[in-house]
């Protein structure tokens, strides 16, 4: 119980953290923007593929961003783990794509950060699954025989 507790704790968190990125009034990795350059530059010297480039970096910032999401549902859910985690994550990165359409004159809705997003939650909650899953085993051997 008290890991549910935390998990739901951790989730409350992590929403508010989202939220706020999420509705920040212009892009959030902004301040940023000078160094990633000059760092995928110095990967590319480095030998890493041009392919490798701000829209990739942003791409996988979407799939870690939901992570937690996916994780975090998964940790308190008992049933329909996927579709529940895939149709939250996917209506939740929505929701955040159509306010940014409508309301967030500097950020730019895109299905690409729908998709993304949807994938890191269900990454996240594949993560759960198979940590549990391997834990069950030893659980079941841990636990004492009926009198």
């Amino acid at each position: 119980m008290a890991s549910h507790k935390r998990a739901t704790v951790l989730l409350a968190i992590y929403l508010s953290v989202v939220a706020t990125a999420a509705f920040w009034p212009s892009p959030i990795d902004a301040p940023l923007s000078g160094q990633l350059a000059a760092g995928l530059t110095k990967l590319h010297r480095l030998g890493v593929p041009e392919w490798f480039n701000y829209a990739a970096v942003e791409l996988l910032a979407n799939v870690a961003l939901f992570v937690p999401w996916g994780a975090l549902l998964a940790s308190l859910l008992t049933k329909n783990i996927w579709i529940t985690t895939a149709l939250s994550g996917f209506g939740a990165s929505s929701l955040i794509e159509l306010g940014q359409f409508l309301l967030l004159t500097e950020r730019f809705a895109s299905w690409q950060d729908v998709s993304a997003n949807t994938f890191g939650a269900v990454l996240g909650a594949a993560v759960v699954v198979t940590i549990q899953s391997q834990r069950a085993p030893e659980l079941r051997n841990n636990e004492a025989p009926p009198d």
